[in-house]
């Protein structure tokens, strides 16, 4: 199953628009067309994990991965209006929540 996630189409748009226009600091809001982009970072279009990475996690997400908790969630997204984190424990679940939450 490809990640699917977001925070690699944000790396990509980031470094494209970087080129651009260095004063953009943010990538958001993602769209369902830049899941098309032509990346060998784009996690949505190939499987398994970026050729490099995108990001230096920082202490408490090392932590939070040590100490990794039980948890029935496969699937999440975040509500683009309020920034909640949205999960979901079924592919159906979630993408009843994607069409709720995430259309275009």
């Amino acid at each position: 199953m490809p990640l699917q996630v977001d925070s690699t189409l944000c790396y990509i748009k980031s470094q494209e628009e970087a080129s651009i226009d260095s004063s953009k600091k943010s990538c958001y809001p993602i769209f369902n067309k830049d899941k098309e982009y032509e990346s060998s970072y784009n996690t949505y279009r190939y499987k398994g994990l970026p050729p490099a990475p995108i990001s230096n996690p920082g202490e408490n997400a090392v932590i939070a991965v040590l100490d990794a908790k039980e948890s029935p969630f496969l699937f999440y997204l975040s509500n683009p209006t309020s920034g909640k984190t949205i999960f979901s424990k079924t592919l159906e679940e979630h993408n009843a929540n994607k069409a709720k939450y995430l259309s275009d």
